[in-house]
This record gives structure tokens, C-alpha cells and sequence, in this order.
């Protein structure tokens, strides 16, 4: 659910076969495709990418249920707030540092996805790993990286409009707590919780500026009205990528 919140995003290392393993390179150097030998393992693994799990938003039923989980979030906020003032401020404050803190750890350790005879797997560090049945696959193409929201929107909202709301809104908690309308906890709550803001906003604007990199994407898409979106350099890269996959 707080992955949703943000949606968003992602990078991710991971497997590594036994010390005894053997392994060749199996496509153009650097892009980290390689065979698995070992007894068991997958039979191709692209390792060191950047990766998107995310819904397609093209049903109905996917937008009824994210409005119904921030309806219930906001419903429990207010329920909380009412008997523990502040209380919210602190739970969204720790909403926003849980996802901020798996949006840049996922982008630092980037994602590693193995290909076996029947499922995907794509393991996410930070996040659940995702297993893709290749007989649910609905489509696969590489096409261009087009983000949903313009990078100087995001600029300008993440390094000007956020932070200076937010500092104008710590000088107005400030003025109150100086007058004694708030009391101590309640200022440093407003505080942490406009600090945390500015900073979530900026690890969206990065987490938007590094797909921005990448002039193409191989998007698989399921059954399940999910995407799998593969970032990459170029469309030869892409194309190894999907040969390998598939």
C-alpha cells in the first residue's frame, strides 16, 4: 500500500550462484546478462537493472481500490488524530519516511531478474519478489520512455514550490508555538513533518530524473493488468534483454 502511495519505482542487485558455478557471458558487455549453470537455476539472469513493477491503470477496478485504500488511510488518520492530536502528522511523517527510504535503497541495489522455462522472477530489494508467469504475459514491447509527468514539473514542484511551503508553514507553527497556541510536541511534530515533505518530494524528483536517462523501456504486461517496465540505454540492449527473457 505505501508502495503504491508513491509509486513508485527502482533498482535492484541481487543473485549470485554458488562459488563453484560456472558462468559465461551470454550478450553485449556491461549490460549483465549471463547464463545460469548450476544445478536448478535459471536459465538466463540480467542482473544490475533498473526496474518498475506497477500497475496499468486501465481498469477500474485497480483505481476503486487504490481510492479505497487512501479513503481508509485518511479515515484512520482522522480516527487516530481525534483521541491523540498529532498523532497523524507522525504516522504520515513515518509513511513518507518507509516509502522515500525504499524508493532509494531499491534505485542504490538495483533489481535482478531471472528467466526460467515457465516465470519471470524479479527480485526487488526492499520489495516483495514478483514472480510472472510467461503464459500470463498479455504483451511485450520495447517502446520510448515516456514519462507521465514533465521533469521541469517535478523540478519545480520538488526544489521550489515544496520547500518554500514548507518553510513558510514551519514559520506559522513557529509563530504559534512562541504565542503558546501549540505546545512543544506538536511544533516538533510539525516540523519533522514538513522536513520529511521536502525531502520525499526530492527522492521523487530523483527517482523521475534517473528513468529519465533511459530512451527506452521493454514493458511486459500481464493478465493481470501489471507491468513489467525495463529500463535501458539503447534498443539493441532492450532487445537482448526481451531474447534473453523470453
Amino acid at each position: 500500500m505505501t508502495i503504491r502511495i508513491s509509486e513508485t519505482i527502482h533498482k535492484w542487485m541481487g543473485w549470485c550462484p554458488a562459488k563453484t558455478a560456472m558462468k559465461s557471458s551470454m550478450g553485449i558487455s556491461g549490460y549483465g546478462i549471463r547464463k545460469g549453470e548450476t544445478p536448478g537455476s535459471p536459465d538466463r539472469i540480467s542482473s544490475d537493472r533498473i526496474v518498475d513493477y506497477v500497475p496499468t491503470w486501465t481498469s477500474l477496478l485497480q483505481f476503486l481500490v487504490f481510492g479505497t485504500e487512501i479513503a481508509a488511510i485518511v479515515a484512520f488518520l482522522k480516527f487516530v488524530n481525534k483521541y491523540y492530536p498529532g498523532t497523524d502528522i507522525l504516522l504520515l511523517l513515518c509513511i513518507m519516511l518507509v516509502t522515500g527510504y525504499l524508493i532509494i535503497y531499491s534505485d542504490i541495489k538495483r533489481t535482478t531478474i531471472e528467466s526460467g522455462p515457465d516465470v519471470i522472477t524479479v527480485k526487488r530489494p526492499g520489495f516483495r519478489t514478483v514472480h510472472i508467469q510467461k503464459s500470463d504475459i498479455n504483451n511485450a514491447e520495447i517502446i520510448d520512455n515516456h514519462r507521465p509527468v514533465p521533469q521541469f514539473v517535478l523540478a519545480i514542484l520538488g526544489l521550489i514550490i515544496i520547500p518554500v511551503f514548507s518553510v513558510v508553514s514551519i514559520y506559522g507553527r513557529y509563530v504559534e508555538w512562541i504565542s503558546g497556541e501549540i505546545l512543544t510536541p506538536l511544533f516538533i511534530a510539525y516540523l519533522g513533518f514538513f522536513i520529511v515533505i521536502s525531502i520525499f518530494f526530492l527522492v521523487i524528483y530523483n527517482y523521475a530524473r534517473i528513468r529519465k536517462r533511459y530512451p527506452k523501456s521493454f514493458v511486459i504486461t500481464t493478465k493481470k493488468n501489471k507491468q513489467l517496465v525495463i529500463y535501458g540505454k539503447s534498443f539493441e540492449e532492450l532487445v537482448e534483454i526481451r531474447e534473453n527473457l523470453l
